[in-house]
């Protein structure tokens, strides 16, 4: 009822993994992002935003390690961070999905 109010008719798909290497069988989008503490900037994300087939990677407030980051880069993943700051994990899934909805708005109006 509510998605129907707001006029949204898809809703984000968001799991939960125990384990970073479980996420191969999960994949189904054609961009990957991995939310990353020491990488570039949202504007990059932004520009890169192409269509709503997205797979979202989000580790822990500390971030991945450098193992986990490699292996993501080896499924197709970039690396992008949405803050200076050190977010909390809610914060930063609600974040990025509210400005990733703003993105696909844009995309879909053009």
């Amino acid at each position: 009822m509510g998605l129907e109010q707001g006029k949204r008719f898809e809703v984000p798909g968001v799991e939960h993994l125990s384990t970073i290497y479980s996420i191969k069988e999960k994949l189904n989008g054609n961009q990957r992002f991995a939310l990353d503490l020491n990488q570039t900037n949202f504007q990059y994300f932004e520009k890169k935003i192409h269509n709503s087939q997205i797979d979202l990677a989000l580790g822990p407030e500390s971030g991945f390690i450098e193992k986990e980051i490699s292996y993501l880069e080896s499924l197709g993943f970039q690396s992008i961070s949405v803050s200076d700051n050190n977010l909390r994990t809610e914060i930063a899934l609600t974040f990025i999905l509210s400005q990733l909805e703003f993105i696909l708005s844009k995309i879909t109006r053009t």
